[in-house]
């Protein structure tokens, strides 16, 4: 009894290892477990989307099936289609086979036709092209020879402006000239009839005549050569005006009251009085001054 009791610890101390090492094993297999269930679940999650996926695939190879069986259909139909326009075509041949080897014939004709249309107008385009070419050389020899003549023409023109001008300004002198000699023997003449009436001893006539006032004219120029001024109070002779320092032409008159016209002759050349403004028409088609004495 005594080493019963003494083995006795002994057995209750692999009881205890035993159910502790059962323990273990059953927490490791519960892992083991949770992690086949796991993979499990992955494995199911996987097969079904590679169900999922081959369901689609299914269905797109029956939806192209489905295509492939209506493109042969329709393929037949084509083909269909195709012999019977065939055999309009070869019918249609048999019956215009003539008639296109015809147009055949004409088109082949046409063409030749057309290929020396061509080359003729190559040709002609050549020739037109050395025609434009020897325009181009004659039109400038002429532009040239025009230029040249347009030089003489202007050098030919200032030359006769150049000698019109001086022959214009020697006519112009010698009318001057010849005006001022009329001048003098057209007032020696008059003073020699005013001398002889008044010797005569015809009778005398009574002198209405009204007092003189002195008028005094001005013309401005400063270019003019010579001025002189001419009017109904001298018979419309001209009478030269005396030009200042200031280059401003002048001249006094004794006039009756009364209206006289009267212009200024510059150069030789008749014009009104700028500075009146009073006119009158004359018998020449131009104007004169009109002045009033008072």
């Amino acid at each position: 009894m005594s080493r019963i009791k003494d083995d006795q610890p002994e057995m209750f101390v692999s009881l205890s290892e035993i159910k502790n090492e059962i323990k273990a094993k059953m927490k490791r297999l519960e892992i083991l477990i949770g992690s086949k269930e796991r993979e499990i679940s992955i494995l199911q999650s996987e097969l079904k989307m590679a169900t999922e996926a081959s369901l689609r695939q299914k269905k797109q190879i029956e939806d192209h099936f489905e295509k492939t069986k209506m493109f042969l259909q329709k393929s037949e139909e084509l083909e269909n289609e195709v012999n019977v326009k065939n055999s309009l075509l070869e019918s249609l041949n048999k019956e215009h086979g003539q008639e296109i080897n015809n147009l055949q014939d004409k088109m082949t004709v046409l063409e030749k036709q057309i290929n020396e249309l061509k080359g003729s107008l190559d040709s002609r385009n050549r020739e037109i092209n050395a025609l434009v070419n020897q325009n181009k050389q004659e039109t400038a020899k002429f532009q040239k020879k025009i230029h040249e003549e347009t030089e003489k023409l202007n050098l030919e023109k200032e030359k006769n402006e150049k000698d019109f001008i001086d022959e214009k300004k020697e006519k112009e002198k010698a009318i001057l000239e010849e005006i001022g000699n009329i001048e003098a023997i057209f007032k020696k003449e008059r003073q020699y009839w005013k001398e002889k009436i008044n010797q005569d001893g015809s009778p005398a006539v009574e002198d209405n005549r009204q007092a003189q006032i002195r008028v005094h004219f001005t013309y401005k120029n400063r270019e003019a050569a010579e001025v002189k001024i001419a009017g109904n109070f001298n018979t419309w002779v001209p009478e030269k005006m005396n030009r200042d320092d200031k280059g401003a032409w002048e001249t006094t008159l004794e006039l009756s009251p009364g209206e006289y016209h009267y212009k200024f002759v510059v150069d030789g050349k008749w014009i009104k009085d700028p500075f009146i403004s009073k006119t009158v028409r004359d018998n020449y088609g131009g104007e004169s001054s009109v002045i009033d004495v008072i």
